[in-house]
């Protein structure tokens, strides 16, 4: 059993690039957002979200080590698309995570569990608790430890 999630990004224009992370372990919002957090302000989160969905990879392929639990999965180019049919790419445990990639940030856009899209202000909290969390806390040192001397060349 796994603790999966499906994380994607979009940008400006509403358009996903085709494509979204999936994450067959750590796809908790305890570990999804201090991995953001951890992006956001690095050279790897821009304003593309196909760029920052790749740094994404590399800070969590880093983070996994070996060469299982990641993966790349295609999903609806449009965002409007994608809410519609959010069941289908959701593989249960933590649902989808979509994020609009602006400004050397993200913002959360939406975020689609057990069947329904939950309002941006219940994933605002979400997302304060997790990144306040111990494990939240505990995890994003340890991908400073792991990608700082990718990150920050």
């Amino acid at each position: 059993m796994g603790n999966r999630a499906l994380v994607i990004f979009c940008d400006d224009a509403d358009t996903t690039g085709g494509a979204g992370v999936y994450l067959h372990w750590n796809g908790g919002p305890e570990s999804i957002y201090p991995m953001l957090d951890y992006l956001s302000g690095k050279a790897g989160m821009n304003h593309s979200a196909s760029y920052t969905m790749a740094r994404f990879c590399q800070a969590v392929g880093n983070f996994f080590g070996g060469t299982t639990s990641i993966g790349l999965l295609p999903v609806p180019a449009l965002v409007s698309d994608l809410r519609e049919q959010a069941a289908s790419y959701s593989h249960g445990d933590n649902g989808l995570y979509l994020l609009k990639i602006a400004a050397g940030s993200y913002g959360i856009v939406g975020r689609y569990m057990d069947g329904a899209w939950l309002d941006g202000d219940v994933s605002a909290a979400e997302r304060e608790r997790a990144i306040l969390s111990r494990h939240g806390r505990e995890m994003t040192a340890h991908l400073a430890t792991l990608n700082d001397p990718f990150f920050n060349r």
